[in-house]
């Protein structure tokens, strides 16, 4: 499922949630959250990890019927650019479409689940393998 209509202040998946869903096959929790999408670099990681791990295809499977891959705007593709040095791929782009849509980023990073709400660049806290806000953030 792709499309130009990104619910309103969305919650934007990242790779590894979609991931560890998909391991013990309970994406369903995931699929029916309001407001829910990912983005396209998730999809792409997706696709790359499916030969080592099958599993995956069920997540495909899932962003094809379910889970809605938003198209990035050239905002959010401004914002990407400016995370990029400090997180992977899918982080970098789900950050930032969760940054620009008011929306929030659900992550899962050093064995601790995130949801970074309302993620803004002046009051997070970004870097490669760990993002949150200073709400959110657990030391």
């Amino acid at each position: 499922m792709t499309g130009d209509d990104i619910p309103a202040n969305p919650s934007v998946l990242n790779t590894t949630v979609l991931s560890n869903f998909a391991y013990i096959d309970q994406l369903w929790v995931v699929a029916d959250l309001s407001g829910i999408c990912t983005v396209p670099v998730v999809r792409e990681e997706l696709e790359h990890g499916v030969d080592d791990h099958p599993y995956l295809q069920s997540a495909l499977d899932t962003l094809d019927d379910e889970i809605q891959v938003a198209t990035i705007s050239d905002t959010v593709a401004n914002r990407e650019a400016v995370v990029s040095d400090h997180l992977d791929p899918g982080e970098a782009q789900a950050f930032a479409l969760a940054d620009a849509e008011d929306g929030r980023l659900l992550t899962d990073d050093g064995g601790r689940p995130i949801v970074c709400e309302r993620p803004r660049r002046d009051r997070c806290r970004v870097g490669r393998g760990a993002v949150g806000c200073d709400r959110c953030w657990k030391d």
